[in-house]
């Protein structure tokens, strides 16, 4: 069996092309649109599966691990021809279709995990390598494929250097806060994330920045009080920057500490770690923010989370409300796709990079530049 993606503007037009290329037996196994925006409307991706005599790509690339995922891709091409899939809908009854569908969508990704990306047959040439560099980057195959398409005139005409014509793509898809502005009046902002995201060392970057460098009343504030020595640690940094240090343990504590820090420029509130799948815990975060409707709330993220792991993170945190999402560790990624495809599927707004370990230093706004050099030079300071 041999399985490929197409891209058209619509899914009759992306299914014309596989049919031009694999005949009329393909089979459409998943259609997505993605709303990029980046050349101006969505993309459709499809993905389609035919029969064939001959030995596939799949069957050459197992070969030398047969015994051990042999089972798996027999189980999954299995599942996937289309006449399981006019079985499947006669013997089982509605109460299992999710179940079989989920199973299927399991076994699919790990059966494409096995194969080798093919580069889109409708890309000019001029641009495929640039449409491999990106899925190397572990972005998502539809938004390389309008990122490369969309870089083509730097070939044709020579009109703009890819950097800049990919920073110009990269700015139509994505939003950045600029990060925290201060209009006058005490401003509230508040991190949350997943547990070792480097949100307490944040909050210390941000308040290195705000106090040192620009100057500002800074003041910290934590519900942090389940993590051995999270308080000890933020107060710490509090005593090196002067800054005075609230705890709260409760909503009511969390308001009577922001009143009492009023005369200050920004209070930077810690949240303790929680486990994106936890969601009792995360309400418990949600019910402190409830009491302060102000509150600029930033979701921390690793730069080297996995997309999957990413999108689940938007998920369970999503229920707070966010504002900005904050990358943290970009000196410990190696791929920086997952930036550009939490950014893009979330729609939310970046508004900073934590880049080392450095409190004083290791921060930056998060720019449309920035990105667009991680994705083609990878991190550099």
């Amino acid at each position: 069996m041999q399985i490929k993606r197409y891209y058209g503007k619509s899914v009759h037009a992306a299914l014309e092309k596989a049919k031009a290329e694999l005949g009329p037996d393909a089979v459409l196994l998943h259609t997505r649109t993605l709303k990029s925006g980046l050349l101006g409307g969505s993309t459709v991706e499809v993905i389609v599966a035919v029969d064939r005599e001959a030995p596939s790509k799949i069957d050459e690339m197992i070969g030398d691990e047969k015994e051990e995922t042999g089972e798996t891709v027999e189980r999954a091409k299995a599942i996937l021809t289309a006449g399981s899939y006019r079985r499947a809908e006669r013997e089982y009854e509605l109460k299992h279709i999710g179940e079989e569908l989920s199973e299927i969508r399991d076994l699919l990704h790990i059966l494409l995990s096995n194969v080798k990306r093919e580069e889109s047959s409708d890309l000019p040439e001029t641009v495929r390598g640039l449409y491999e560099k990106f899925i190397k980057n572990e972005l998502d195959p539809a938004i390389a494929y309008e990122l490369a398409k969309g870089l083509e005139p730097c070939f044709s005409d020579g009109s703009k250097m890819i950097n800049e014509r990919l920073t110009e793509l990269i700015g139509r898809a994505m939003r950045f806060t600029g990060g925290i502005t201060l209009q006058g009046g005490v401003k509230s902002v508040a991190l949350i994330g997943p547990t070792g995201v480097g949100k307490t060392t944040t909050i210390a970057k941000l308040g290195a920045y705000f106090k040192l460098k620009l100057k500002k009343k800074v003041a910290f504030l934590t519900i942090d009080t389940y993590r051995i020595a999270a308080v000890q640690q933020l107060q710490i940094y509090a005593d090196i920057m002067k800054s005075p240090l609230k705890v709260a343990d409760d909503p009511e504590e969390l308001i009577e500490g922001i009143n009492s820090l009023s005369d200050y420029d920004l209070i930077l509130i810690d949240t303790p770690g929680r486990s994106h799948y936890d969601l009792a815990r995360i309400g418990e975060i949600e019910r402190f923010m409830a009491v302060l409707p102000q509150v600029e709330i930033h979701l921390l993220i690793s730069a080297s989370t996995r997309s999957r792991d990413t999108y689940e993170i938007l998920n369970g945190f999503g229920s707070i409300g966010v504002d900005g999402l904050i990358f943290t560790k970009l000196d410990e990624a190696s791929c920086y796709g997952s930036i550009l495809n939490a950014a893009i599927r979330s729609g939310k707004p970046i508004s900073y990079f934590t880049t080392g370990q450095d409190v004083a230093g290791d921060i930056e706004v998060a720019t449309v530049e920035r990105v667009a050099s991680l994705l083609l030079r990878g991190f550099r300071r």
